[in-house]
């Protein structure tokens, strides 16, 4: 069953009015700017996306959101025809990235030596003391609960991603993981029926597994001046990153490190853009700059051997050639995340009180911004100076930008709208931007999504529902007759929303296709303690779907002072 669309496209004119209406209600020179680029060739283009918007230029709080809203719109919009090889540019970051690595292993490996260097030797034993602390002792990885990501392996891709899939597809595994992977089937029997398409829980051998080289890498969408690298792992070495991950997550979430939650830094950021006492630290290609000889160097000799044994030492580059890393693990790693986390916590901790990370989003003292940034240096990683803040009133931490105080973050726009669903998704983008930001001089705003729902005809709801309706006010949704109040001893609002429904997958293993009932009890006994409905619902393919009216009863409809 083919997905449909909810309506036949809008034209290109269309979507163009669209991207000027915004603009002029931004009202601003540096929208008009914004303009002229937009409708000039390529050099033009290449202008608009890299664009800054310096806060020191501005006095008003509402003409530099203006301002930055304007700036930022267009600044991610993939299909602008700005003859920039988005590709070519990501792969060239990815070569310069394992330069920096090499140079760094170089530098830190003299110093292990005894050579001549300027690395403090007491901030380099408090980093070793911080992350032991955090770490504590290596687990079993057998007691560590399991679970697989969303993303592709080197086995499973397209749209055979749900865990189901995976528990059935190939054993890929690299040659120094391969005897955790042995542990791991040995002790899920029903896991290596579903490999094996058994009636029974069998025993694997190690025979049964395919040794691979390393992991692979591929581009992926960034902005419209460069895509980004990252790296799909081995079957059986993604499962064993990610146990690891999910454990050093937990040992930094019993150290006050929450890595589940972003709004600890967007609120740190947003304090400091008001008070000026800390500052935003953004690192430049993060994950692919963390040196194996900083691990080596940094983290207890235990956890460097059992991580290394779990990494991809060799990675297929788009060029088809393997080559050996110099980084320790890239972006697609399962435990990548959690590790760079650990060490920008603790060499910043080494300099600084009040550090707070979430990956490469690091919020320090402002006081003690230069010595951070020194020594991240000295390891190899280097600031990126246009998304770093300390003496401003602007922050940016964790998706969330904020200037003196109060959030100033942008609508960006990905693609240009091609569908009513676009127009729906960007409505309600702009209409929440103009509530955290403009609440005061609302008037344009509220006429230019008025204009668009009346060009645009669609389904009305309160926001907090996805984007299958255009949010607006209860009285405005309750004047069009798209909100009836509840009856019959219910309290709330009804309302109509659009829902994707997908189409339920089959199982697919080395090629053929199976119903998930042959697999069905394998597949729950290998999953651990979760219900057979989250087992069963993770199986869905993505690549069919319907859309389905959907009538909601809420109790709440969020009010704003303005639709």
């Amino acid at each position: 069953m083919s997905h449909k669309r909810q309506d036949t496209g809008l034209s290109t004119r269309d979507s163009r009015r669209l991207v000027l209406e915004y603009l002029e209600a931004l009202d601003c020179p540096r929208a008009l700017t914004c303009w002229i680029l937009f409708n000039g060739g390529e050099s033009e283009l290449v202008q608009l996306v890299n664009l800054q918007c310096d806060p020191d230029h501005y006095d008003r709080i509402r003409d530099f959101n203006a301002a930055y809203a304007a700036t930022k719109f267009l600044s991610k919009t993939d299909d602008l025809k700005t003859g920039i090889d988005t590709a070519g540019v990501a792969i060239e970051g990815a070569f310069q990235a394992e330069r920096r690595c090499l140079k760094t292993n170089g530098i830190l490996r003299s110093t292990h030596r005894g050579h001549v260097n300027d690395l403090r030797e007491d901030a380099i034993l408090r980093i070793r003391g911080t992350i032991a602390k955090i770490l504590g002792p290596v687990p079993d990885l057998l007691t560590l609960p399991g679970g697989w990501s969303k993303g592709r392996t080197t086995s499973s891709s397209g749209p055979t991603l749900s865990p189901t899939v995976k528990y059935g597809s190939r054993l890929d595994v690299t040659a120094s993981a391969l005897r955790y992977a042995v542990r791991e089937l040995r002790d899920s029997p029903a896991w290596g029926a579903s490999v094996l398409n058994a009636d029974a829980p069998v025993t694997l051998l190690k025979e049964a597994f395919t040794v691979v080289q390393g992991n692979v890498m591929l581009t992926v969408p960034k902005n419209a001046k460069t895509d980004r690298t990252i790296c799909y792992e081995p079957h059986m070495n993604i499962w064993l990153q990610l146990k690891v991950g999910r454990y050093m997550r937990e040992r930094l979430r019993r150290h006050g490190i929450h890595l589940d939650d972003q709004s600890i830094n967007q609120r740190r950021a947003r304090l400091g853009s008001k008070h000026g006492h800390l500052a935003t630290i953004d690192l430049k290609a993060a994950s692919d700059t963390v040196a194996i000889s900083v691990v080596e160097q940094l983290l207890p000799v235990d956890w460097v051997c059992l991580l290394d044994d779990l990494r991809s030492k060799y990675t297929f580059w788009p060029d088809k050639v393997w080559r050996k890393n110099e980084k320790f693990s890239s972006m697609g790693n399962g435990f990548t995340f959690e590790l760079e986390s650990l060490l920008f916590y603790a060499i910043c901790s080494s300099e600084s009180d009040n550090v707070s990370v979430y990956g490469d989003d690091i919020v320090v003292a402002s006081k003690r911004f230069a010595a951070c940034l020194q020594s991240l240096a000295d390891f190899g990683f280097e600031a990126n100076t246009s998304k770093s803040f300390a003496w401003s009133s602007f922050r940016e931490s964790c998706g969330d930008d904020s200037y003196r105080g109060a959030s100033c973050t942008p609508v960006y726009l990905r693609t240009l709208p091609k569908s009513l669903e676009d127009v729906v998704k960007l409505h309600n983008a702009v209409r929440g931007f103009y509530l955290r930001t403009a609440r005061d001089w609302w008037h344009p705003y509220g006429a230019l999504l008025h204009r668009w729902r009346k060009r645009h005809p669609h389904l009305l709801g309160p926001e907090g529902f996805g984007d299958g309706h255009y949010h607006v006010e209860l009285d405005q949704a309750m004047a069009a007759g798209a909100a009836r109040r509840a009856k019959n001893w219910l309290e709330g609002w009804w309302f109509t929303t659009l829902s994707r429904e997908y189409r339920k997958g089959t199982m697919s293993v080395d090629g053929m296709n199976y119903p998930e009932d042959k697999f069905f009890g394998a597949i729950c006994a290998a999953t651990g303690p979760r219900s057979l409905r989250s087992v069963w619902s993770s199986d869905m393919d993505r690549r069919h779907y319907r859309y389905k009216k959907l009538r909601v009863l809420t109790s709440v409809w969020p009010e704003s002072l303005w639709g």
